[in-house]
């Protein structure tokens, strides 16, 4: 049977090789000899890396053949894609993985962001580990207001520079110097000590402070430029590879032949070796020079009507390069001697400011690189012959390029915030704290999506994974490893706020760069103090929410990388791991990289690329806050109709017994399970874990039905999720209660059912500012009336705010949680009378609760409900 598989195995292989080299629209895409895009197209039909030794079986080649077929099948038609409508509201990866190119430069986009990441926390690390030193050696003095005074100095200074105040620059100059020879004098002991380097910096120190009894002091600032220090290497090697990655970005974009690019080259890789050979340490701004320059050579180049022009523009380009560069020697080599740098005297502030840049640089350089060689397949495909079907899917797979290119550069451009951002900073900060901030509820609700792996993947699976990590130390150490360096656990706080905070991108606050000089902002500052005050509340706020999607993305992780480790250890290409520690990394990396692609799939992106357009908008960040995860859910489950498609024209009825039929029975158990407990103990437990998509549906059935308690009475606003909408008009009503104004409609006309219009009974001002103010913090309401303030209320004696007696430690539990009866999501049912029907079922009186029953009669309520469910 074995000699017949690997029979089988050939002769299945061999088909899918004709069909990849034979295929018109995989040769005119370019694609034939792209091994990545023949080992993703592979690893989308089967989930396996494509590599010797490596459990591949005849099912694999099978899955893969009828992949290539639907592959062929895009390259010639982007099908709904090419409907600007339409995919306006698609997920980002929705967008991009019908194509090969597109698919590799969404997840280019993705590692670009782990990079950044991690540039960024690495060397925020050193950065909190230098401001602390730095503050130890001010011992004695208002560390706080110090700052704050060095931070007015520089602003005034820097104020009449710009506006050419000659006298309000020498008087502002001399106030500087004053300050820092005296209370400010720590700050130019550090300058110092940075820029003579260790020896030199450290014997100026100690001679400067000879006898004086401040050796505390001495260390405080050594230790503080060892922190620098450290940034300062990273950032180097950083640098460089951006540098590395422009470089070659030039020349795919202008050719190896232009005289222009081939200077420009040069002129950056002059700049790599002035960073190598720079004496001593470095003040930040010294070096910030570059990427003002550098981030406005893609958008230049693009008014350029033809090439003389476009020459003409890398020409100006070429001679601004020159100038940093000669400046970059000039302060690197000759600082000390450079009266007009004043505006490096506080190292927090700029080395904040530098990592920003070096992260958004790299980020940058290394996007736009990867951009440039995915525009240039598509491009090629385009030329060969612009009118087969095949150049013109090939435009639309260009637009969705570019779209994804801008949206994910344009975040990391040098430039303040605007108004606007702050606004939907500010508003979306207070829409989370509103709806989920602090809520144990929400968290639980969140921590049931772990589910997800219980549908996705097998019991076997699951168990083996988690085992494994428990047992194995150095197989958990390399998972851990990956886990970080990919991102994927919240330390953004802008995942677990829905785009509440600001993405990985650090604010220094009130800090500029306008070609290539320092300076402060004096504008907005309201609007920014509250947006940063706003966006502090939500982060506090997410704690339980952040906790349980770790938790979450943590579990599918795990999984996930070692069913992805596991094959690859048993591969050829990976045998000597053991001798070779570097082996060993790679193999993690692969891991690592396929676990974080499944959990972004379980658990959705939530970065500005992972979301649609019409999310990602400022006003769809407003308007649409939650409804990322409901988008994201419903092509989760479509992906999964696909790949069971998929499997049916590889086996044909074989595929009955795969794993993608497997994924929709276990998903039907969970949910089945849900209602049945739900009926049995009389709680509706599918507010917890529901089927967001069929819930949606049967919610919009119901509502199109004329039931008025559809999307919580909230109309056509309920039905799309615009949470301020829906909050305006709940307000309405209860205004309307309270007898302020009259319905803007008829709750009983169509138009007033559309709109959500609710009449309630009369309350009074009261009871209106109540309802009011527990809109602002559903959790903080929930609290105060419903769960821990009527249990400690009647004991404290606060009878006359709860005059009801205690509701007791489980009525505390059930309040906070929402354990009460209700109606199922999905088949809809009341839990009270399917918990009577079922009680009645067994010659039970309907009263019974289920903790009286016996375990026979449990175990007789539970098949009963099957049978109910079934039927």
């Amino acid at each position: 049977m074995a000699c017949t598989d690997k029979s089988e195995l050939w002769d299945q292989a061999n088909i899918a090789k004709n069909k990849w080299i034979k295929s018109r629209a995989i040769k005119e895409s370019g694609l034939i000899d792209d091994a990545n895009a023949f080992k993703s197209t592979f690893e989308v039909a089967t989930g396996k890396e494509f590599i010797e030794g490596a459990d591949i079986t005849v099912r694999d080649m099978k899955l893969f053949n009828a992949e290539i077929v639907k592959l062929e099948k895009d390259l010639k038609s982007a099908g709904s894609l090419s409907v600007k409508f339409l995919r306006y509201f698609m997920p980002g990866f929705a967008k991009m993985r019908s194509h090969p190119v597109t698919r590799e430069f969404y997840y280019d986009i993705v590692k670009g962001n782990e990079m950044r990441a991690n540039i960024s926390g690495e060397m925020l690390g050193n950065y909190n580990n230098m401001v602390k030193s730095i503050k130890e050696a001010m011992v004695g003095l208002d560390s706080k207001a110090v700052i704050k005074e060095l931070n007015q100095l520089e602003k005034n200074y820097v104020k009449s520079v710009k506006n050419q105040d000659q006298v309000g620059v020498q008087r502002d100059i001399m106030h500087l110097m004053t300050f820092l020879r005296n209370e400010g004098t720590v700050f130019e002991d550090f300058r110092n000590r940075v820029e003579m380097g260790d020896k030199k910096g450290n014997a100026y120190l100690l001679k400067k402070y000879e006898n004086q009894g401040k050796q505390g002091y001495i260390n405080s600032l050594n230790n503080a430029a060892s922190e620098w220090s450290s940034i300062q290497t990273r950032a180097q090697g950083h640098l460089k590879q951006a540098i590395k990655n422009l470089s070659e970005t030039i020349d795919l974009k202008y050719g190896k032949a232009s005289n222009t690019a081939r200077r420009l080259k040069e002129e950056y890789a002059k700049v790599v070796d002035n960073l190598d050979n720079a004496e001593g340490g470095y003040i930040p701004h010294y070096v910030l020079d570059i990427f003002g320059q550098s981030v406005e050579l893609p958008e230049m180049v693009s008014t350029a009507k033809n090439p003389v022009e476009l020459d003409k523009i890398m020409g100006d380009y070429l001679s601004r390069v020159e100038e940093i560069n000669t400046n970059l020697i000039n302060r690197l080599k000759a600082k000390s001697d450079k009266d007009v740098e004043y505006f490096s005297r506080n190292p927090m502030m700029y080395a904040h400011k530098y990592i920003e840049q070096v992260g958004g640089f790299n980020n940058n350089a290394y996007v736009s690189h990867k951009y440039t060689k995915g525009l240039k397949k598509l491009s090629e495909a385009i030329l060969r012959d612009p009118t087969s079907d095949v150049a013109q899917a090939a435009q639309t797979y260009v637009d969705l390029l570019n779209s994804m290119h801008d949206k994910a550069t344009h975040r990391n451009l040098m430039e303040g915030e605007s108004d606007k951002r702050n606004i939907v900073r500010i508003l979306t900060s207070l829409q989370f704290v509103s709806k989920l901030g602090f809520s144990t509820r929400g968290a639980v609700r969140n921590s049931t999506q772990r589910l997800l792996n219980v549908m996705y993947w097998d019991w076997k699976t699951r168990r083996t994974a988690f085992k494994r990590y428990r047992e194995d130390v150095d197989y958990k150490n390399g998972l851990d490893d990956q886990l970080a360096k990919k991102g994927l656990l919240f330390g953004d706080i802008a995942t677990v706020t829905d785009g509440a905070v600001t993405n990985n991108d650090l604010i220094a606050a009130g800090v500029n760069i306008d070609n290539g000089i320092i300076t402060f902002k004096e504008q907005n500052q309201v609007l920014e103090w509250l947006a940063n005050k706003t966006g502090k509340v939500a982060e506090y706020s997410s704690t339980f929410t952040k906790w349980a999607e770790n938790w979450n993305r943590q579990s599918t992780f795990k999984i996930a990388y070692n069913q992805r480790l596991a094959q690859l250890e048993r591969s050829t290409k990976y045998a000597n791991r053991g001798e070779d520690p570097g082996a060993l990394k790679a193999m993690q990396e692969v891991a690592g990289t396929y676990a974080s692609k499944i959990t972004n799939l379980l658990h959705f992106d939530y970065s500005k690329m992972g979301k649609s357009d019409v999310l990602s908008s400022d006003a769809g960040a407003v308007l649409g806050q939650f409804q990322h995860y409901a988008i994201s859910f419903a092509d989760l489950q479509y992906q999964m109709v696909k790949d069971t498609k998929r499997a049916f024209k590889a086996e044909g009825i074989k595929a009955m017994a795969g794993p993608e039929i497997a994924r929709f029975y276990r998903m039907a158990m969970v949910y089945g399970l849900t209602e049945l407990a739900s009926a049995v103990m009389n709680i509706d437990f599918t507010s917890y874990i529901n089927n967001d998509t069929w819930s949606r549906f049967a919610e919009l059935l119901r509502f199109l039905g004329g039931d008025k308690d559809a999307f919580y009475g909230k109309g056509i606003v309920g039905a799309v999720g615009i949470v301020p909408a829906s909050d305006a008009i709940e307000i309405h009503n209860l205004g309307a209660a309270a007898g302020y104004w009259n319905m803007i409609a008829d709750p009983d006309s169509t138009a007033g059912y559309l709109a959500g219009m609710r009449e309630y009974k009369k309350i009074d001002d009261t009871e209106f500012l109540k309802e009011v103010a527990g809109m602002t913090s559903i959790e903080l309401d929930r609290i105060l009336r419903r769960s821990v303030g009527p249990f400690l209320g009647p004991l404290l004696g606060m009878d006359q705010w709860y005059p009801n007696k205690s509701i007791g430690l489980g009525g505390l539990v059930r309040a906070e949680f929402g354990a009460y009866p209700g109606k199922t999501a999905v088949a809809g049912m009341k839990t009270r009378d399917m918990q009577k029907a079922f009680q009645k079922s067994i010659g039970k009186e309907p009263t019974q609760n289920f903790s009286e029953m016996s375990q026979q009669e449990r175990a007789r309520a539970a098949l009963a409900s099957l049978d109910r469910l079934q039927t």
